[in-house]
């Protein structure tokens, strides 16, 4: 900027600042001086105005004569000095701010006392120490204003303050007269003026506020008036360089203007041109010629063929005489930018941003590639096409290093941008004819025919017909009628001829609505047999036609709906052999299984019972077998579905622990278990999976180890804690067993796999268990883990999200509510009479149930199928049948449905009866047996082998039933009947009934 040349030695912002402040705070500390002076002076005028007229009043109380008469010491107190006192005291009472009032005279040239007010405290009434002066007492420290008021005769008060052990005062003076004029003494009032010197103090105060005040306000005006003497300079030296830029604009503007010219015919011989190569070298010339460039080129952007970085290759250049060219340089092919040291530059030229730089401030790497090229300064500019950079023009300085202007970097950019515009026309050009030749062959390879249509509309605007524009070789196969597919061809001409209907109102439909529309259709008789799908989509103000060959698709459907067919009959098939041969197998095993335990009651030798229990351990052990494999189908069938009930974890851990308490004390092995305080006392869950799950973990444990201890834990998993109303529980079951190796962990949780064959062989198992864990938790939304080392022991652990039951809810935990409680076996046939029917076609069955009953005091009837079993019911009103399923002739289904027809035509007769209360009593253990058996009319349903607590709480249910349906005229009364309640705490054993 021009050095300002005018206002250096007339304006000092600084001085004139000062200067002004110090005058404007010494006029305004003048003014506040002689303000607080002139109030001070009213102040005290006022106090010494007062004092002298309260003197005066006090005086005229005084009566002269009498007082002169007291001239002796000893007069004090008498009558005569106590009736002269009273009227100033009086006096005194009534002015109270006076803190001394008395009388003085002059004798010998010393004033002494002669009435004193404070000798009379009593009568005055003032709560505050008084000093009183004796009769005649001298007063040796007399006031000159005293003095003077005794000689002189005239009212006098002091001027300035006297203080004392009894505070400040200002004292007044009045002569007193005796009735002949004569002088007797003066009366004196001391007034306390501790008022005056707070407003004498209030005074100074706001004094100096005033000052302090006067020195920022002459401050701000000394600060505003160097500011705008400031601004002023300023604008007198900008006014002064603005005259100087003016001469420099000037001559740039004819310059830019110039070039502006100049980038006005490169950009209408860009956009004129027909090809890129063609025009770029003139445009080159132009631009280096016009800007005073050494050397103009550009550069294609590219990935490295090497490495596949950022590359660059020079596609052209232009050299002002003796300049070098690069064109032939290999260094100029492939530039890795990165290695070049130019890595920054690629963020920028991506941003559409250009780069000025000399090449001495450039990192060593770009450095030694322009000091080759000899350059001095370089200004690339990005070409964008797309907003993606295609590449960048340089502009080389060689002989000098040169600043770029704004100006001329903006009209670089403008005559770049008109390049990119010819890249993307001249790219948009190519890339439409390729898309013409790609269209015209995809049309004529297509195995599809494709047929456009220009729609006709009718004087009111609604589409009348279609014209057919294009038509590709395969539509004219498909047709088959290459002589009528020609452009112009009517859409009304087609559809009869060709596609088996006359109607145009599905294709205008399209038209409107822009719907696509499909059909399928067999081709005409002169190509019969074919299948074609038809589909129709608006095209602007037309549609499009795609014709496909769907005879192989039609083909191949068919054979997807036969082989689904032959998926589902097959799997149809699976379900009923797996439910056949549950029933096969539990028929058997129900008499092996309750046969046994009744044999175990009877009286036997050692060895005997040790042949039956073995033979009770095998059919338990075949049972569970049983019972894995038909789990493992229902939950590959996904048909296992969960219940969420309240359920104690601490219970749930407690009964799976009970149930291994036998097998763990005869191997002396510790089973120990540890349920964490801060657990939910109640979750909502299905307690049998998840009892199945800890079952099925604790038994394994047990089995896999010979000595040491198991380790149940029950916890909240803290990795997999967080807010809100589920609580992720983590159950580990650890042991000291065989452990398993590292090799062979991943087969764990696969069906129908162990560790090893030496481990069936040894300890068995079908290898069903852990795979059925692992899809129960996965239900459940958990998962399971394993961790493991040969010979030390295992760690099983799952964890699952549990919503803990609310605390005000009926927390009841489902494991006590299907336990079932019954009464003794001599009891209960007695307390709970019912007329029994068995439906049971093995005889083996029919004798164990009938044996089981026996022992309860029942004597049941026996139909052997379920046809006797229909006429049974018929000719006796039994109170319950326990119906097998599949029996000959006719199944336990069916009659049930003949037993219900006719209890339903008896009562539409007129009779009055209870239905019978049918249990099923089935060995089918599928997914959905009890539905099928509750639809057909059954009450109940028991699954075999049977339990003989299940039992007794289904004999307990139908008792129950029975007794809330008796009617009054029966005779009966409830509440006359067994109070006990169903259920009862007699012992009953829980063994299974076979």
């Amino acid at each position: 900027m021009t050095t300002p040349r005018s206002i250096k030695a007339t304006v000092h912002p600084i001085r004139d600042a000062l200067v002004v402040s110090a005058f404007v705070f010494l006029a305004a500390a003048i003014a506040i001086g002689w303000l607080y002076f002139r109030a001070r002076d009213a102040q005290l005028t006022a106090v010494r105005n007062d004092l002298g007229r309260m003197a005066r009043v006090a005086a005229s109380t005084v009566d002269g004569d009498r007082m002169n008469a007291l001239r002796k010491p000893d007069q004090a107190g008498s009558p005569e000095h106590l009736e002269v006192l009273a009227p100033l005291v009086a006096f005194h009472r009534s002015v109270p701010e006076l803190f001394y009032v008395y009388t003085v005279i002059l004798k010998g040239g010393t004033p002494h006392f002669i009435l004193d007010t404070a000798t009379e405290q009593k009568a005055l009434g003032f709560n505050r120490e008084m000093t009183p002066s004796l009769l005649l007492e001298a007063y040796d420290d007399a006031d000159p204003f005293m003095l003077r008021a005794l000689t002189q005769g005239r009212v006098e008060t002091t001027d300035t303050l006297f203080t004392d052990d009894f505070g400040t005062f200002m004292s007044g003076f009045a002569p007193i007269r005796s009735r002949s004029g004569n002088l007797v003494g003066v009366v004196g009032v001391d007034l306390e003026v501790s008022d005056y010197q707070a407003r004498i103090r209030w005074l100074e105060t706001a004094a100096l506020g005033a000052l302090v005040i006067s020195a920022l306000i002459a401050a701000i005006v000394g600060f505003l008036v160097g500011f705008v003497r400031h601004r002023a300079r300023q604008a007198d030296a900008r006014r002064t360089v603005a005259e100087d830029r003016n001469v420099e604009l000037i001559t740039e503007l004819k310059e830019n203007i110039d070039l502006i010219r100049e980038a006005a015919e490169i950009n209408r011989k860009l956009l004129d041109a027909k090809e890129f190569d063609g025009a770029i070298p003139e445009v080159l010339q132009r631009i280096g010629t016009s800007y005073e460039v050494d050397r103009a080129y550009i550069f294609r952007r590219h990935p490295h063929p090497v490495n596949s970085r950022k590359a660059a290759t020079q596609l052209f250049e232009w050299c002002r005489d003796g300049i070098p060219s690069e064109m032939g340089n290999p260094a100029t092919r492939d530039i890795d930018l990165e290695a070049s040291g130019m890595g920054e530059w690629i963020t920028e030229l991506d941003a559409g941003r250009d780069i000025a730089a000399h090449t001495k401030d450039l990192p060593q790497a770009a450095q030694r590639i322009l000091r080759e090229q000899k350059v001095a300064t370089i200004l690339l500019t990005p070409i964008m096409v797309n907003q993606t950079c295609w590449g960048f023009i340089g502009f080389d300085q060689c002989n000098e290093e040169r600043t770029w202007t704004l100006e001329e970097r903006a009209i670089f950019s403008n005559t770049v941008d008109a390049l990119g515009t010819v890249l993307i026309r001249i790219e948009a050009e190519r890339r439409l004819t390729e898309s013409r030749n790609l269209l015209d062959g995809v049309l004529a390879a297509s195995v599809d025919g494709v047929l456009a249509f220009r729609s006709l509309r009718s004087e009111n605007g609604s589409t009348a017909d279609f014209e057919l524009v294009l038509a590709n070789p395969a539509s004219r196969r498909m047709v088959n009628a290459g002589h009528s597919l020609d452009p112009g061809t009517r859409m009304t001409a087609l559809l009869p001829a060709h596609f088996n209907g006359d109607s145009l109102q599905p294709l205008i439909d399209v038209v409107e609505s822009g719907k696509p529309f499909s059909l399928e259709f067999q081709t005409t008789p002169q190509n019969p047999g074919n299948w074609l799908r038809l589909t129709a989509t608006r095209l602007d103000d037309g549609i499009t036609l795609t014709l496909s060959d769907i005879s192989e698709a039609r083909e191949a459907t068919d054979a997807i709906i036969r082989a689904k067919d032959a998926a589902e009959a097959a799997d149809r098939a699976k379900s009923e052999f797996l439910a056949v041969m549950s029933h096969e197998i539990r028929t058997p095993m129900n008499g092996v299984i309750g046969f046994t335990n009744l044999l175990l009651e009877t009286d036997l030798d050692a060895s005997q019972k040790e042949f039956v229990q073995t033979i009770h351990q095998c059919g338990d052990s075949l049972l569970n077998l049983i019972n894995d494999i038909l789990d493992f189908s229902k939950i590959e069938a996904g048909q296992v579905e969960l219940e969420s009930n309240p359920v104690s974890l601490t219970k749930c851990v407690e009964d799976v622990v009970y149930l291994n308490k036998q097998t763990v004390a005869t191997r002396s092995l510790k089973l120990e278990t540890e349920v964490a305080p801060n657990l939910p006392e109640f979750v909502f869950a299905d307690y049998h999976r998840l009892r199945q799950i800890l079952l099925n973990l604790v038994g394994n444990a047990v089995k896999f180890t010979r000595e040491g201890s198991i380790r149940v834990k029950v916890a909240r998993d803290a990795e997999g804690t967080e807010e809100g109303a589920a609580v992720p529980v983590r159950f580990e079951i650890i042991d000291s067993g065989i452990g398993i190796p590292k090799d062979k962990l991943p087969k764990l949780f696969k069906p129908f796999s162990q560790a090893d064959s030496s481990t069936t062989r040894r300890y068995g198992g079908t290898g069903l268990g852990l795979a059925i864990c692992r899809r129960l938790v996965e239900l459940m939304g958990g998962g399971i883990k394993v961790e493991s080392r040969a010979g030390v022991g295992s760690t099983f652990s799952f964890t699952i999200p549990f919503d803990p039951v609310p605390t005000e809810e009926n927390r009841t935990d489902p494991a006590r509510e299907t336990t079932p409680k019954v009464i003794s076996d001599r009891n209960f046939a007695a307390d709970h009479p019912l007329e029994i029917l068995i439906a049971e076609d093995n005889r083996v069955n029919q004798q164990l149930i009938s044996l089981v009953l026996a022992r309860m005091g029942y004597r049941p009837d026996i139909a052997p199928d379920g046809r006797v079993a229909t006429e049974a019911a018929a000719a006796r009103p039994y109170d319950i049948i326990l119906m097998d399923i599949q029996m000959p002739e006719v199944d336990g289904c069916e009659a049930t449905r003949m037993i219900r027809n006719q209890e339903r035509l008896r009562i539409e007769d007129g009779a009055r009866l209870n239905p019978v209360y049918i249990i099923a009593l089935t060995a089918d253990a599928m997914q959905g047996d009890r539905d099928r058996c509750i639809q057909v009319g059954m009450n109940d349903y028991l699954s075999k082998p049977l339990r003989a607590p299940e039992l007794r709480a289904a004999l307990e249910r139908c008792w129950a039933e029975k007794r809330h349906a008796v009617q009054p005229e029966n005779g009966l009364d409830p509440s006359e009947e067994s109070a006990e309640p169903v259920g009862g705490e007699s012992s009953v054993k829980s063994d299974r009934i076979d």
